[in-house]
């Protein structure tokens, strides 16, 4: 290593040592912005494709869910029950707010539906969309034309099999598949950034200590020849001081 160093002129040597440690800083730089874009890249994807769906899954379980209460309050008018006359209000105001539920429900799944969904993730939201349509156009909606129709007893059988905490458990249970799905996803997502993050540490802890190492060595070595200079300059000063005219520096 000295002997090659001794081909260059201290001037190249520093030039050199300036030069690798502006490398280093640049490729560690360089290296840290890509990582981080990453980083940012996954935690964006974990809040608009994992996040922001499951905020619209639940979003779905709960309209459905309003609206099983939407039937039993409308049910609450049926004048057959004596408390039918504590209610002041028309029957519609129920229904009404049943269908809206359900046009929300709707456009808020062609919404999903639209997003950057996988093949997997498809295949459980289509299941799910399908389960819930069914509970909806088979039971909900046939339920509420009852109901305007005032046919309550006709309403009450619908409770017992289109509209039972049975059939609402198969739409349940295909919206769980689906946030499991997420959870999973995300997860997965998580463990890759983690994974990612060691490997930058020890990737960024060998450059930074090759990198220190080189530089020390190069820096150290630049030194030890321009103090070998001085002292053969020193000796031939000497040397020259006591007579020796013949005397050479080097």
């Amino acid at each position: 290593m000295m002997k090659i160093l001794n081909r260059f002129t201290i001037k190249n040597r520093l030039i050199i040592l300036v030069a690798l440690s502006a490398f280093l800083m640049i490729l560690i730089g360089l290296r840290g912005l890509l990582a981080m874009q990453h980083a940012n890249d996954n935690i964006q994807a974990i809040y608009e494709d994992r996040l922001v769906a499951t905020g619209q899954i639940s979003r779905l379980i709960n309209l459905l869910q309003q609206n099983q209460v939407q039937i039993l309050l409308a049910l609450q008018h049926d004048p057959s029950l004596p408390t039918s006359e504590l209610h002041d209000h028309p029957t519609s105001l129920h229904t009404d707010q049943l269908r809206r539920n359900s046009q929300e429900i709707s456009r808020l799944f062609d919404i999903y539906l639209a997003g950057n969904l996988g093949e997997e993730e498809r295949h459980l939201a289509e299941e799910f969309g399908e389960r819930q349509r069914h509970f909806i156009d088979n039971g909900l909606l046939p339920a509420v034309q009852a109901i305007d129709q005032g046919e309550f007893r006709q309403v009450y059988a619908m409770i017992t099999t289109r509209i039972s905490t049975r059939q609402f458990a198969v739409v349940q249970q295909a919206a769980d598949k689906l946030l499991q799905w997420q959870l999973d996803e995300a997860e997965r997502l998580y463990a890759e950034q983690q994974q990612e993050y060691q490997q930058n540490l020890v990737l960024f802890s060998a450059l930074l200590v090759v990198g220190i190492g080189m530089t020390f060595a190069l820096a150290w070595l630049t030194i030890r020849g321009i103090g070998r200079g001085v002292d053969s300059l020193e000796k031939a000063a000497l040397a020259l001081a006591d007579g020796e005219l013949g005397t050479r520096v080097g």
